[in-house]
């Protein structure tokens, strides 16, 4: 299955024991920038897939992905310091509204971790919004769709992208 979205193209394969996705950039075709494997419920347990052995053969992971809500993760990718650098919610099939992704980012990025306020940005053309808070110690970037007033009741609010960038040494070497 091959499905488009913006500048981000996946590719899914499903097989025996388990499902391949892949996130491939548009700007580069060649880049492929995430792979996931889900493995089918009786075979999850096995294998080199149990978390003792991945980490006695790869050693510590420098991501991973928390439960912040039901059917909402928080994927976190750390640094050569051990600390977070990157972090972005994946609501799933899960309708993410704004203010369920800035309650998860407010957990995630206390404010006494962020920094004086450098600069705010907000953007709204039609029924899109971009919201950038530029802190001293993190960029904080949440887009999506957002409800004029006018109608309420007919129109979804959702969060496409909602995530948090440190700007420590440690974290300038990771892959955009």
């Amino acid at each position: 299955m091959h499905t488009q979205a913006s500048c981000l193209s996946f590719e899914s394969g499903f097989y025996n024991h388990a499902s391949v996705s892949l996130a491939i950039t548009c700007v580069k075709p060649d880049q492929i920038l995430g792979v996931d494997v889900t493995f089918a419920p009786p075979y999850c347990s096995t294998g080199l897939q149990k978390l003792a052995e991945l980490r006695s053969r790869y050693g510590s992971p420098d991501a991973e992905r928390f439960l912040a809500r039901p059917g909402i993760r928080l994927a976190v990718e750390y640094g050569s310091d051990g600390l977070a650098c990157q972090m972005e919610i994946e609501p799933g099939a899960t309708t993410l509204l704004f203010k369920t992704a800035e309650e998860i980012l407010d957990e995630a990025v206390p404010s006494s971790t962020r920094g004086k306020l450098i600069h705010e940005m907000n953007t709204q053309a039609g029924w899109g919004v971009i919201r950038t808070l530029e802190y001293e110690n993190v960029t904080i970037g949440l887009s999506g769709t957002a409800c004029p007033s006018l109608l309420p009741n007919d129109c979804r609010e959702q969060v496409q992208h909602a995530g948090a960038t440190f700007k420590r040494a440690a974290c300038q070497n990771l892959p955009q």
